[in-house]
């Protein structure tokens, strides 16, 4: 035998036939599609501690404002008409410097107004994605409602994270201006009061001046006077992302729009911040008035008040 047929013998038996080709990637598939779970299953997990945080860092600093400012906890704008409110942050014209507010601020807003969390980047769920077009405000269900509460929608101009929440692409392309954090502010009276619901009755905590909004200046639609020794330490302050209308109205809501899922993409549940600083995980549970599709459809399609304040008041 000569070299050359040598070569050629030795080189047909190390190359790889079809079939050992097919198999390897067959092997590499199913690799795959075992780690690829594991791995988005791990981002999730990464994002749930990074809201934690978050909620931890809001739900100590409305404490340290209520220490620094006479036992008062920042003012809660609220209407039982429209539950999007405690979502609000403040609501402004124009960009300016310094910044001249129209409305507010209010809520979580006065957080960042007063210095004490100063990280827009804190305010927003890292895990909340809404399908959409966040630059141009549209959203699934043409409202934009859910647009308007990811940390992207006001940083479009500030890549260099500076100027949060004045890097907008155009204000004009906000709904009236509104600033709004990805996390809803609703602190709870240790004083019980009743509520009727679809449900039925349902019992949450008491509101300052019987939920009567302050009469200056009358536009906010703001609830005053909450003081740090009334308000129960093991019911929520400061809750995850309460999704409001990126739904298809015509067909209702889903339970599924929460922004923490399952690896099949379910909604796994949500982190809640408490009175008295702690920061809980609320597993989904659809007994549970927190879950409760007939409670969320009244807020997601009727806008009843009345049921979120079930909803908040039940996590625990």
């Amino acid at each position: 035998m000569n070299s050359h047929t040598f070569t050629e013998s030795r080189r047909r038996k190390n190359a790889f036939t079809l079939i050992e080709l097919l198999v390897v990637i067959a092997i590499i598939a199913i690799l795959a599609a075992l780690l690829l779970p594991a791995l988005a299953a791990a981002k999730e997990r990464a994002r749930r501690t990074q809201c934690i945080n978050n909620i931890k860092q809001l739900t100590l600093g409305v404490i340290m404002y209520g220490n620094d400012n006479s036992d008062t906890y920042p003012t809660m704008k609220w209407r039982v008409g429209n539950p999007q409110y405690c979502f609000e942050m403040f609501r402004y014209a124009a960009v300016s410097s310094p910044q001249t507010f129209t409305i507010g601020p209010y809520n979580l807003g006065v957080l960042w107004d007063a210095k004490v969390v100063v990280d827009g980047r804190v305010y927003y769920c890292p895990s909340f994605n809404p399908s959409g077009d966040y630059v141009n405000y549209k959203d699934l269900s043409g409202s934009g409602a859910n647009m308007d509460r990811i940390y992207a929608r006001y940083s479009q101009n500030d890549p260099a994270h500076t100027q949060w929440p004045l890097g907008v692409k155009s204000v004009s392309l906000l709904d009236k201006g509104t600033v709004r954090s990805g996390y809803c502010y609703f602190p709870e009276y240790t004083q019980p009061t009743n509520i009727t619901t679809s449900l039925g009755d349902r019992t949450v905590g008491q509101l300052p001046n019987g939920g009567v909004p302050l009469s200056t200046p009358s536009s906010w639609e703001c609830i005053g006077g909450f003081k740090s020794s009334g308000v129960d330490p093991k019911k929520a302050m400061v809750l995850d992302v309460l999704p409001d209308a990126d739904i298809d109205p015509s067909t209702g809501a889903t339970i599924n729009d929460f922004p923490h899922k399952t690896p099949k993409g379910s909604t796994a549940g949500l982190n809640v911040g408490f009175g008295d600083g702690h920061v809980a995980w609320q597993n989904y549970n659809p007994n549970s008035d927190g879950f409760n599709l007939t409670l969320w459809n009244d807020v997601w399609v009727s806008n009843k008040g009345d049921s979120l304040r079930a909803i908040i008041y039940s996590f625990q």
